[in-house]
């Protein structure tokens, strides 16, 4: 899925999962702000409804390093009144001192209301709480990947490539795209994800210049390319695929524009290994869509991390002079995205994606699809 910021609708089972991560994250960042300077390392643990929460840390001079895990728990959290009073309960149980959140995630009027609650708890007087803002402490901890979770990856992503056998055989002349969105979605399901990981993508036709085209009535016809992006959430993670497909012979533009980018596609994944700058991946692909005249067809990030989240670190986009200052590599345990694509306007697209798994000796291609056009 192409990387943007969108609005969602959440399921009750996702609001669910967002607030216990919600809670555990406060917790790792208390864990991460209250380590003392003359500390080397320490391990954090503690329980948030049914999932037990570690956090290990490191300290080295200034900088702080670790990882957070959790597992499984038989019982849960009870909530007696409101979601944030419990909140504030658990919060002040948890800590005295400074407690950290995460500045982009929380609403200035969450923010007060949680400090006053916190303020006016008792025993705040002579031991008081102060709100921190944090940025990223928990997303540089997220960007490598443990083994459980590269195990959790490498079987969501085996899972969406069966879905994606059966939703190629499924793409038929005369369908429409919400007809057959919404068969991408049972067939998700089916596939054994708890839910889809963003809004199925269907573009037919013109419909396929719009990176972030959503399936309408338009009907599938003779001639058209047709863009399939869609993903999974399988055990809390998310996996993410694209194919394009021809409804009957493509054209040869057609096929001139597919072989473009899959020349993209493939020398972005050959340039992936330990030490590659994430914006030198993005120009293997870019550079090669340009010397096929489609350079300015290409306008979105090559690819995207892959996590608990369907869009992480690290972000593998093209180099902006203002922010990029310098080069981040990528590293081992890394999982993301490389899904290059050209948009024409009127004429319609081409986007292929695949997940990959930076290894400590090169690339590790997850998803195992077909990458040859499909004549349907």
């Amino acid at each position: 899925m192409v990387s943007t910021v969108r609005n969602k609708v959440f399921s009750l089972e996702a609001l669910q999962l967002l607030r216990t991560l919600f809670i555990a994250l406060i917790f790792i960042f208390s864990a991460v702000i209250a380590m003392g300077q003359a500390e080397s390392s320490k391990i954090y643990r503690g329980s948030i409804g049914n999932k037990h929460i570690e956090m290990r840390l490191n300290r080295s001079g200034n900088k702080v390093t670790g990882k957070y895990f959790y597992d499984q728990f038989k019982q849960d959290l009870p909530l007696e009144g409101a979601y944030d009073a419990t909140l504030v309960e658990r919060l002040g149980a948890l800590s005295r001192g400074r407690i950290g959140f995460e500045a982009a995630h929380l609403t200035v009027s969450r923010h007060h209301w949680i400090e006053s609650a916190l303020a006016a708890r008792p025993g705040t007087v002579s031991a008081p709480i102060t709100l921190v803002a944090t940025e990223g402490l928990v997303e540089r901890a997220r960007v490598r990947k443990d083994e459980y979770e590269i195990a959790t990856l490498r079987e969501a992503a085996r899972r969406l490539s069966a879905v994606a056998f059966d939703v190629l055989a499924e793409v038929r002349s005369g369908m429409s795209e919400r007809e057959l969105a919404l068969a991408i979605d049972w067939r998700i399901r089916n596939g054994g994800f708890s839910r889809a990981a963003f809004e199925t993508i269907v573009a037919s036709g013109p419909n396929g210049a719009l990176p972030h085209a959503r399936p309408g009535e338009r009907r599938l016809v003779e001639g058209d390319l047709v863009v399939l992006d869609f993903g999974g959430v399988y055990a809390s993670y998310c996996v993410d695929l694209t194919r394009t497909v021809s409804i009957g012979p493509p054209t040869a533009r057609a096929r001139e524009v597919y072989g473009a980018v899959l020349e993209a596609h493939d020398r972005a994944i050959a340039a992936v290994r330990p030490g590659a700058s994430r914006l030198d991946i993005d120009q293997a692909a870019r550079d090669t869509l340009g010397r096929y005249g489609l350079g300015e067809a290409f306008g979105h990030g090559t690819g995207h991390g892959l996590g608990i989240d369907v869009h992480e670190d690290p972000r593998i986009t093209r180099r902006r002079p203002d922010i990029d200052t310098r080069d981040e590599a990528v590293e081992a345990g890394m999982v993301f995205t490389i899904e290059p694509g050209a948009y024409l306007a009127d004429w319609g697209g081409v986007r292929i994606e695949d997940d990959v798994l930076v290894t400590a000796d090169g690339v590790e291609v997850l998803t195992n699809v077909t990458t040859e056009l499909m004549e349907i």
